[in-house]
């Protein structure tokens, strides 16, 4: 029994994939795929086949819409991440710039700020440091009128003194007799 029997094709610019789901896909098929009429001969079991390939056929291309469809959402919500990912990466970029344009135009006040603090801090150091020294010019002289005192009260000192003293006398002496001369 040689039966010819052929099927339309189906044209994938007939239907667009995004509006439609993968049920409303098939009833497209099954309106542009005719069938043409088969030999009166044709017996129920080549017609049994032919159903069941036809029905296989379906559930593979129902299977791939699916995938499809899947694919495609998952790759709009990707999308939808990366947007939102890039928007905020966006503010944050500008918020950097910002701060980075508010910050430079601080930068002269606090520089001055910085300059007029430091020189208060050596003010005060200075001050310190002044108060310091005349702390320790204080002790000095303290000390040198100690090592004085304990140095005249020495042995040796009192009678150098002594001495010194009666020779200033005996100079008064001489110079008194030469002026009478």
């Amino acid at each position: 029994h040689t039966h010819t029997h052929t099927t339309q094709s189906y044209s994938p610019s007939h239907t667009h994939i995004h509006p439609y789901t993968h049920t409303h896909i098939l009833t497209l098929i099954s309106q542009n795929a005719k069938l043409k009429p088969l030999d009166e001969m044709a017996s129920p079991a080549l017609l049994q086949n032919e159903i069941q390939r036809l029905t296989g056929e379906a559930r593979d291309a129902e299977a791939k819409a699916a995938a499809a469809e899947s694919k495609a959402a998952e790759s709009l919500k990707a999308k939808a991440d990366l947007e939102k990912k890039l928007t905020q990466l966006q503010a944050d970029n500008d918020a950097l710039r910002k701060a980075s344009q508010e910050s430079k135009q601080r930068e002269p006040a606090v520089e001055s700020g910085t300059q007029a603090l430091q020189m208060e801090t050596l003010k005060a150091e200075l001050k310190e440091l002044k108060a310091a020294h005349s702390a320790v010019q204080l002790q000095l002289a303290v000390a040198q009128e100690d090592l004085d005192k304990k140095f005249s009260d020495t042995t040796q000192f009192v009678n150098l003194k002594k001495m010194l003293e009666s020779k200033n006398e005996q100079i008064k002496a001489l110079r008194a007799d030469l002026a009478k001369k």
